[in-house]
């Protein structure tokens, strides 16, 4: 892999997204895609551009991202790799800290240890999200992310990874039921008979279970659900 890792300032260090694209095993078109719908949205800031020669001498742009914001898109694209990603910074900023003269940078004791400290944490949350994605492998893909940066955050207190931004409004069973006047049972019901519960009609995500603490995977429905399970319910009337 990429020893790329750029030194902006003294204390300032940027990835770029040619490493990411490996690390998350993604073409670095897609990578480069995510970071600018990332930015439009206001979640990162513009990262500035870098130039590098493709495997055919062309001259081809990269984009630079800082620490934090390298964790986010990461976070966006594939959060499972999350933990692979702070193994590499650890590996990129010791070999940094190393000056051409092969004398190290030493940091203050204190510095080293509270940033092992966090990435360990870091690494530790992500790899316990990533059980708790696998054993439910029903969640959407935001779903996901909400783990991630639920247990990555609490895990360093602060917010390292933002809540992905949900595009379109769902609706639990009983907010379903509420609208239609009906139980949440029936608008399951309905649901499982329609074949309803795929992604096209909203997001699986994890919830408490209403009888016990245990978590569950649960079923939110998007707009579009909620017509089609409108239109079942005044049909079977009429008929």
């Amino acid at each position: 892999m990429k020893n790329d890792i750029t030194l902006v300032n003294k204390s300032q260090l940027t990835m770029s997204s040619r490493e990411i694209a490996d690390l998350v095993e993604s073409r670095h078109d897609k990578v480069k895609q995510s970071i600018e719908r990332l930015a439009k949205r206001g979640v990162i800031d513009i990262p500035p551009m870098g130039e590098y020669l493709d495997s055919l001498g062309r001259k081809a742009s990269e984009y630079k991202l800082v620490k934090r914001d390298s964790y986010i898109v990461v976070a966006q694209l594939c959060p499972e790799f999350t933990a692979k990603l702070v193994d590499r910074w650890q590996e990129l900023e010791e070999a940094i800290a190393w000056s051409t003269d092969r004398k190290p940078t030493v940091l203050p004791k204190h510095i080293g240890l509270a940033e092992y400290r966090k990435a360990r944490a870091i690494s530790m949350a992500t790899k316990s999200a990533e059980v708790i994605c696998n054993r439910f492998d029903n969640l959407s893909k935001s779903s996901q992310q909400v783990i991630f940066a639920k247990m990555v955050n609490s895990s360093v207190n602060e917010e390292l990874i933002p809540l992905p931004i949900l595009e379109n409004k769902t609706f639990s069973a009983g907010e379903v039921g509420d609208l239609l006047g009906v139980s949440s049972n029936k608008i399951g019901r309905i649901a499982n008979k329609l074949n309803l519960k795929t992604k096209d009609y909203g997001i699986f995500v994890l919830d408490k279970s209403r009888s016990s603490d245990k978590q569950v995977e649960t079923f939110r429905y998007n707009e579009k659900a909620i017509d089609v399970i409108k239109n079942h319910l005044i049909n079977k009337e009429i008929a």
